[in-house]
């Protein structure tokens, strides 16, 4: 054989390689996905179960299975109240088996882990955003004290509503979030894949402590399958928070995922859509590249969201504002 007809073989079989082990990934990461929706069904068929009272509670709790809301739930606590005013009621609500008190008492606990964190990384992350974007140092410092700014503000707030909170549940946000997610909470599912109530401490020695939690392992399996199992289901915010994880690195998500600017730009791509906005730039991508991404985010549009925008439009990001009844979580 020639040289040439040598190099040829040996480029061919790495090609074939690679492509053999992109198809092995995407195989995987399906297989993942349907496994978490199995498991997410036949959770939400025995919480509905355990509602109608054909499950005993008792045998659901000694399984540790998740629960599901009551057939006929209870208004939550207004939104904005202090916690610790409705802490013990929303607490009971959700150890007894309603998902939207679990999601709830999840979502503040996680408001509440946000004051006195340590937010160094975040401001760190904006900067380093900034730079990777083009801009100049200066820039990049401004945008760091625009996030330290924000940050300082986030915590004030929180101080004053989280006030009377019982300190023994702190840590606890996520496993609340997991359990009302796994009984179909669109909204627990959402903050729970995101994990932002990891690492939420006040010095940097408790900030890395969650990666020795066993609930840090099942958020670390679950947290992608779970969005791409709400995305085939048209959910439009799974689409932002792939998109974000895909970007930058300023949520767990976003650092369980590697930077990938194909997947960004697809995601970024399928949300102008969503929200009826011009197609966002393609910054660096070469011609293959950006065919691949528009592939994908067609694909993604036609079979989740039926090739239409979403009426309303599409959130950017997951807040919480105790100030701003319209924003209550868990509906």
């Amino acid at each position: 054989m020639t040289p040439r007809g040598r190099f040829n073989l040996v480029m061919g079989l790495l090609v074939a390689g690679a492509l053999g082990f992109a198809g092995w990934r995407w195989r995987q990461q399906a297989q993942e996905a349907a496994a978490v929706s199995a498991q997410i069904a036949a959770r939400a068929v025995q919480a509905g179960a355990h509602a109608e009272g054909k499950t005993p509670g008792g045998a659901n709790e000694a399984r540790g299975l998740p629960f599901g809301a009551p057939s006929m739930p209870l208004p939550l606590p207004p939104w904005g109240q202090p916690l610790g005013a409705n802490l013990a009621l929303v607490r009971v609500r959700a150890d007894a088996g309603d998902a939207r008190a679990a999601c709830r008492l999840g979502v503040e606990l996680a408001l509440c882990g946000q004051s006195g964190a340590n937010h160094a990384p975040h401001i760190e992350a904006a900067r380093r955003l900034a730079l990777q974007q083009g801009q100049s140092p200066a820039q990049a410092d401004a945008a760091a004290d625009t996030a330290r700014g924000q940050l300082v503000q986030r915590n004030q707030d929180p101080a004053r509503y989280c006030e009377g909170m019982d300190r023994s549940l702190r840590g606890q946000a996520g496993a609340y979030l997991r359990k009302a997610a796994l009984a179909g909470n669109r909204d627990a599912l959402l903050r729970y894949a995101q994990g932002a109530f990891f690492g939420q401490a006040g010095s940097d020695q408790d900030q890395y402590r969650y990666l020795h939690d066993p609930a840090f392992g099942h958020w670390y399996r679950e947290a992608v399958p779970m969005l791409q199992r709400a995305l085939r289901a048209g959910d439009p915010m799974a689409a932002q928070l792939l998109a974000d994880a895909y970007a930058d690195d300023r949520t767990p998500l976003d650092a369980l995922l590697p930077d990938d600017p194909v997947q960004a730009y697809s995601y970024r791509l399928l949300l102008s859509w969503l929200r009826g906005e011009p197609a966002p730039d393609a910054g660096a991508l070469d011609p293959r590249q950006r065919a691949d991404a528009e592939q994908q985010a067609q694909r993604l549009y036609r079979e989740s969201f039926g090739s239409r925008p979403v009426p309303g439009g599409v959130p950017r990001a997951l807040a919480l504002q105790p100030d701003d009844p319209t924003t209550a979580p868990c509906q």
